[in-house]
């Protein structure tokens, strides 16, 4: 049989309540797993069960070496599962153990405890036999548990892998609605373009900057109720907080815009840095700027062509000739300051 038949038969017999115990669990999922995947259950000194430390139990230590254990797995009654990661947790620590999973038989709980944050978020992965597809369990028993991978060494690496994924994908979820609120706050020209830009997809017209502006003041009270990550030591916006209209007006207007100086003494310094972004690059020339390559987000910035045109924020300098604007105003002078610096121009960019 192979482990998804074994895993098959348990989910079978995890349906009809076979597994009534600890007792059970240990002996008909535990130890039937983890012999499929190669582990020496005869071995007790690599398959150590009820291994004590500080006059505390864990169900089994599993070793890479005689004796040595590396992960601790700690059985519990079906459905009591809450809870037993701080006394998982208390066991790894006093003895440095890197791995250590919990289980009540249907589900199983990979750690790392030696990681950052709360005992939740040291999890790894968490496997509901019953949930996960046949295909999946088999997948994670084997790539954290296998006695090959383990002893090798890959289990761990694997573990440790998994672990970073998963917090960056926590951070990053995490983080979303904070940097939509500094968005709303800063009234990020980027923002203010590409709404523009789509308003006049589809209607033909562009609205105004104010109107976009009031658009977005009213979306700052649903920010309020959104929960910052803890780290964040920037108060929420409140309702009192929130700008009037002669305000945003006022911060509008001071925004910081882009003056360009040519030798020859010509400024250019429009009320919208893109269209001064195309105004410079026009008079620099095209194809000049073109033959550079400088791209952002994968796309040139000046093409004959729209590329990604619903995705991305372009100019029409000219019939046939786009200039890739989707960016906000540090970024248009980093990249005029690079077109300066490749081609000698001699210009002088300042923000006024």
């Amino acid at each position: 049989m192979t482990l998804e038949d074994h895993l098959s038969d348990i989910q079978s017999k995890l349906t009809t309540n076979q597994y009534p115990n600890e007792q059970s669990i240990s002996q008909g999922i535990v130890l039937r797993i983890l012999q499929v995947i190669g582990w020496p259950l005869y071995d007790t000194q690599l398959v150590m069960p009820e291994y004590s430390i500080e006059g505390r139990r864990v169900d089994f230590a599993l070793c890479h070496h005689a004796g040595s254990p590396l992960i601790f797995i700690e059985v519990k009654q079906p459905g009591k599962i809450a809870g037993a990661d701080k006394q998982l947790f208390q066991y790894s620590y006093h003895a440095g153990i890197p791995f250590a999973i919990v289980t009540d038989g249907k589900e199983w709980h990979f750690y790392l405890p030696a990681e950052a944050g709360s005992y939740e978020e040291r999890r790894v992965y968490k496997l509901d036999l019953l949930e996960r597809e046949i295909q999946e369990s088999s997948f994670r028993f084997i790539r954290y548990l296998s006695f090959d991978n383990v002893r090798n060494g890959e289990a761990l690496e694997k573990a440790r892998k998994d672990y970073k994924n998963v917090s960056k994908k926590r951070q990053t979820k995490a983080n979303i609605p904070l940097a939509w609120e500094k968005l709303l706050e800063e009234n990020d020209e980027m923002l203010i373009d590409v709404i523009s830009e789509k308003v006049e997809s589809i209607c033909g017209y562009k609205p105004t900057e104010l109107q976009i502006i009031e658009f977005l003041k009213s979306l700052t009270t649903e920010v309020t109720h959104i929960q910052k990550p803890s780290r964040q030591k920037k108060s929420v916006v409140t309702n009192q907080e929130i700008p009037s209209s002669k305000q945003l007006r006022k911060k509008t207007d001071t925004r910081k815009k882009l003056k360009v100086t040519f030798p020859d003494g010509t400024e250019v310094c429009l009320p919208n840095v893109a269209n001064t972004m195309v105004e410079v690059i026009k008079k620099i020339g095209f194809e000049r700027v073109r033959s550079l390559g400088i791209e952002m987000y994968s796309c040139p910035l000046v093409s004959h062509t729209k590329l990604k045109k619903d995705k991305y924020v372009w100019s029409m300098a000219e019939p046939h000739m786009y200039i890739f604007t989707h960016s906000n105003t540090n970024k248009k002078e980093s990249q005029l300051l690079e077109i300066n610096d490749r081609l000698s121009l001699g210009l002088r960019i300042e923000k006024v």
